[in-house]
């Protein structure tokens, strides 16, 4: 069907009895058949219905025509009385006459369905593979999840590797696997000869950190970077603030060394202050620490941290 016969249907279909009664009133002659011609003139015209099917729209129109007379005449040809009489037959309805224009339309889709099963009946496998090509046209639709949406997700979520893995389960056409978000995590790190890390100290390049930052945003941003101009790109500037809070100084003489968590154990318990001869092992000598020792220990009694029990 064209566009002109959709429009028409659509159209149509909103014709009610109380529409048409409108078109009667309008219309300005004495009998009613003059009437009803003008009522007819008037669906057609402002339904752009087709030539071929003007024909059809009147057939239609003819049961609405002869139930108007009998009702018409059986209220004495009064306007009042019609309509108290007849006010759910005017408004409760739709009139027939978008069968004329759907006549067409329905007789296409039967036959599109007769085909439907004349195809799949032709053998006992063809209704799976009808059904499987359905089925893979709906997921083809379905989006799958970039690696940085996924690890996003992962990292807000504060999810665990195992829970991600029983998320993915019961949609892995949207979720990447596991391992894509690890390698996607690891960019996200500067290079690992930027950074130097070990049990007592952590240290970075600043500079291998700007480059890292400037890159990532960089890759972010590259559909807004386009659109600038060569001198734009050439004057771009990155202003960053860098730096650190002491939410885990509690935590700098964690150590593998058994003598130094024992230490720190002990005096994390105890609250007292270190020997002269801890002090010398933890802090190493200077010129302006040389008294540091004696503070400590004309202060408070000497603490043993030679007890066998802060090694189990």
């Amino acid at each position: 069907m064209d566009l002109e016969d959709r429009g028409f249907e659509e159209t149509v279909r909103e014709k009610s009895r109380t529409d048409l009664y409108n078109y009667i009133k309008q219309s300005s002659g004495r009998l009613l058949d003059d009437k009803f011609a003008y009522m007819e003139d008037c669906v057609i015209r402002e339904t752009n219905c087709p030539t071929e099917k003007i024909s059809s729209l009147k057939k239609e129109l003819k049961l609405f025509k002869w139930q108007f007379r009998q009702k018409w005449t059986a209220a004495s040809y009064k306007e009042e009385r019609f309509l108290q009489n007849n006010a759910k037959w005017l408004t409760g309805t739709r009139c027939n006459v978008n069968i004329c224009c759907s006549n067409e339309s329905k007789s296409r889709r039967k036959s599109d369905a007769s085909a439907i099963i004349k195809e799949i009946t032709k053998s006992p496998t063809r209704a799976y593979k009808i059904r499987k090509v359905i089925t893979q046209n709906k997921e083809k639709n379905i989006q799958r999840l970039s690696t940085m949406e996924a690890l996003s997700m992962f990292v807000e979520a504060g999810l665990s590797r195992s829970q991600y893995n029983v998320i993915r389960s019961a949609r892995k056409q949207l979720y990447p696997c596991y391992s894509l978000l690890q390698k996607a995590k690891a960019d996200c790190y500067p290079k690992p000869e930027s950074f130097h890390v070990t049990d007592t100290c952590a240290e970075i390049k600043l500079q291998d950190l700007v480059d890292h930052t400037a890159s990532r945003l960089c890759t972010y941003l590259e559909e807004v970077l386009k659109g600038l101009s060569s001198e734009e790109k050439e004057n771009l500037k990155l202003i960053s603030k860098w730096g650190c809070d002491g939410s885990q100084q509690t935590r700098l003489l964690l150590s593998s060394d058994p003598l130094l968590s024992c230490t720190r154990s002990r005096f994390m318990k105890n609250k007292k202050p270190f020997t002269k001869e801890a002090l010398e092992f933890l802090i190493p000598e200077s010129d302006d620490s040389e008294d540091t020792g004696a503070q400590y220990t004309t202060t408070i009694d000497e603490c043993d941290i030679s007890d066998d029990n802060e090694f189990d």
